[in-house]
């Protein structure tokens, strides 16, 4: 399975890539804002997978650039969230969309 990763400690975090391996996901990986729309837009995927604090640090930029709009198709699984954490605006949650607290080890979060 193809996913488009949004995690901008993924180069400090050595177990986020060994979390992907594990369960075989052809995953590509985004530490910037720029990297990620740029895959939004060309990649071909079939899940989101978001670090929580990585897509806050960007959200203004997502909003400008409707991102909303482009993955609402796919599923998205984000992870490292706070228990407020409301997830895209303007994006109804699908029903293959998955929240994982702070607390939660990589490998359930990829499973």
């Amino acid at each position: 399975m193809k996913v488009l990763v949004l995690d901008d400690t993924h180069k400090k975090n050595p177990k986020l890539r060994e979390a992907l391996d594990k369960k075989k996901l052809d995953a590509a990986l985004c530490s910037s804002s720029n990297e990620f729309l740029t895959a939004v837009d060309s990649a071909s995927f079939d899940t989101l997978f978001i670090n929580a604090e990585t897509w806050s640090k960007g959200r203004a930029i997502y909003d400008y650039f409707d991102i909303a709009k482009k993955i609402e198709t796919k599923p998205v699984v984000f992870y490292n969230t706070e228990e407020s954490f409301v997830g895209i605006k303007n994006r109804k949650p699908g029903d293959q969309d998955k929240v994982h607290l702070i607390s939660t080890d990589l490998e359930t979060v990829f499973s």
